[in-house]
């Protein structure tokens, strides 16, 4: 009998440490969801109504997370200041009445020229950024927190969104060394 209780001990030690190593499993496991949940989401918007979305989302977002900085990247040639939408204009200056209101800064990047991007500016004033081309091939890149919406204008606007924090970082980074220079 008392073998056969050293036996029955034997097991009731062997389910104690499964289930401990159960426990251990399901937070890893759980740890491992939660990581999925922040990969990298990827969205497409185009025209006039995924603008106006885009420029909804980034103010939601900014008065969400409390950011006080964002970072954008254009190009600013004279060939492609023409062609914009008045309505496009609008929407850009509405978004920069809000940055303006709120008291957000942007550190702004800008590539400009004639025909071709052939200075580098880099701007920290909204004004600077006010006339900023919405058409004709013009892009912009605005980084804001760990989202980056990547605005490409051709007839008609179409905006990338990634949401990486991997990829924010590198900007940040990039942003940060041109500053540098």
């Amino acid at each position: 009998m008392a073998q056969l209780k050293q036996q029955f001990q034997q097991k009731v030690e062997t389910l104690q440490t499964i289930t401990d190593q159960f426990d251990t499993i399901e937070q890893e496991y759980e740890s491992l969801l939660g990581q999925n949940k922040k990969s990298t989401q990827i969205a497409i918007f185009e025209g006039e109504r995924g603008l106006e979305n885009i420029y909804l989302n980034i103010k939601n977002h900014l008065t969400e997370t409390g950011l006080i900085s964002i970072k954008c990247f254009s190009s600013a040639t004279l060939e492609s200041l023409s062609g914009a939408d008045e309505r496009l204009k609008t929407l850009h200056t509405d978004f920069l009445d809000f940055l303006e209101q709120k008291k957000i800064t942007v550190e702004s990047y800008l590539g400009k020229g004639i025909a071709l991007m052939e200075q580098f500016m880099i701007a920290s004033h909204l004004d600077d950024i006010r006339d900023l081309p919405l058409g004709n091939n013009s892009t912009q890149i605005w980084i804001v927190g760990e989202i980056l919406y990547f605005m490409i204008f051709k007839n008609e606007p179409y905006i990338i969104t990634i949401k990486s924090q991997e990829l924010a970082n590198l900007m940040h980074f990039i942003g940060e060394q041109l500053g540098e220079k």
